[in-house]
């Protein structure tokens, strides 16, 4: 489990909330459910963000560009095909366990090294070439040995800000410096402050926040919007935001960025992304399970058509449903499906899903908590934001039903003070949110 504390953020004073199991957030309007969990979701996704740039944005370009251009020019390409791979096999599963690039860099330069060996036995090869190859990705790895992991997490983090919050992260109502420290088993392994919506200082252990994927949910009406977002997406292209990823972090060179819409939440493009996935992935039996139970619900498949550029509900032989004219309880499940199926919800990814009871019936809600429920069983860590009794009491009621996850289940109540909201966990008096929802209908009777 990790807790994460959060200090004078958005109408938040004070907040301390545990994540790994399953992780409720409730609380009276106004007290800022979704900015915990948003909250949580940003600074969880800019170490993730920050791993992959690591990578995917500097490693590759620095080293296995000179690789490719040397031996297409050479007419040897299909010489580095495999050994590419492997090194290529390598960065994932090191992606994967949140390695420290001082780590990384010697089992990275150990196979390269292996690999050159190989080249230079090779009498076709120009051997001055390769000489000169080496020494230009010596030259590389030595620059990126001083590329500095705070630095970049920095400048990610407070892009997302920009993106997530509109640059409006900083208290609404007293102290413009907020705080977010991260505990693992009582240690701190990251401290981040922020002033003026910015970054001012962080010291960050990252081998701790062992999530490898996040993903925030606030609507699955956005299935029937897909087709409008995208062609907002398409405005800037795939290579037009990864330059100006570049550009933010300093290493897009002579590039200069190019514009990508700043009133577009990166939450959002995300989402879209993970749930109109077209790569073939193998799902977890746990999580194959909960796949074909939710289709029973409603007794199809929810999954995005590439042809129909919109999300389809196949129900056997009848003819397909197309997402304006599926119920809503219907599409916040199936986008429940389609994300299992694109391995957009998996056992290393935070799911993060804001007020899930909107637009569904009771029946629907309840049903859609058993889901969660099973998730967090299935091992995927979830936090949910809820302000409806039944959602509420449907979580409660089946995780202290569960032997697996009862233990790794909390709920937070936030309330108003004159500092700002205060969020406490109450999982061991939950009455106290019913009675204070309670408290409307009461007011009705005597109004």
């Amino acid at each position: 489990m990790l807790r994460f504390d959060l200090e004078n953020i958005g109408p938040i004073s004070k907040a301390s909330v545990e994540v790994g199991g399953l992780t409720v957030i409730t609380g009276t309007n106004g007290t800022g459910k979704s900015f915990v969990s948003k909250a949580i979701h940003t600074v969880t996704q800019a170490f993730q963000d920050c791993s992959r740039m690591f990578y995917y944005d500097q490693a590759f370009p620095l080293f296995f560009s000179p690789v490719w251009d040397l031996f297409e020019i050479e007419g040897h390409k299909e010489k580095v095909e495999d050994p590419m791979d492997k090194i290529f096999l390598n960065t994932n599963l090191l992606l994967k366990s949140n390695f420290d690039h001082n780590e990384y860099l010697p089992l990275m330069q150990k196979e390269f090294n292996e690999f050159y060996e190989k080249l230079k036995s090779d009498p076709k090869l120009s051997l001055p070439k390769l000489e000169k190859f080496k020494l230009d990705v010596n030259k590389r790895f030595e620059h990126f040995k001083q590329v500095s992991f705070s630095e970049q997490f920095k400048k990610r983090f407070d892009l997302l800000l920009e993106l997530n919050f509109s640059s409006q992260f900083n208290s609404f109502i007293g102290s413009n410096r907020a705080s977010i420290e991260i505990f693992s088993e009582k240690q701190k392994t990251c401290s981040i402050q922020i002033e003026g919506n910015k970054i001012t200082n962080c010291e960050l252990d990252r081998k701790d926040i062992k999530y490898t994927d996040n993903l925030y949910i606030d609507s699955p009406l956005y299935m029937s919007l897909f087709g409008f977002l995208n062609k907002i997406l398409a405005e800037s292209s795939l290579n037009g935001e990864i330059r100006e990823r570049n550009h933010s972090l300093g290493l897009s060179g002579n590039l200069s960025p190019l514009t990508v819409r700043r009133d577009f939440p990166f939450y959002l493009k995300k989402l879209l992304e993970k749930a109109t996935s077209q790569l073939v992935v193998n799902v977890d039996d746990a999580l194959q399970k909960i796949f074909n139970q939710t289709g029973i619900l409603f007794g199809g498949e929810v999954e995005y058509n590439s042809d129909a550029n919109d999300f389809i509900l196949k129900r056997g032989s009848l003819p397909p449903i197309k997402s304006k004219n599926m119920a809503s309880g219907i599409k916040a499940l199936g986008l429940i499906q389609s994300l299992i199926k694109t391995n957009g919800i998996n056992k290393n990814s935070l799911l993060i899903i804001d007020e899930p009871e909107n637009h569904l019936h009771p029946e629907w809600q309840v049903e859609y908590a058993k889901v969660l429920v099973k998730l967090v069983e299935a091992g995927v860590p979830i936090i949910v934001s809820s302000h409806s009794p039944y959602m509420l009491q449907a979580l409660k009621t089946y995780s202290s039903r569960s032997e697996i996850i009862k233990e790794k289940t909390r709920f937070y109540y936030g309330e108003m003070t004159d500092q700002g909201s205060v969020f406490k966990d109450v999982s061991d008096s939950t009455e106290k949110i019913y009675k204070k929802m309670n408290l409307a209908m009461e007011g009705m009777a005597f109004d």
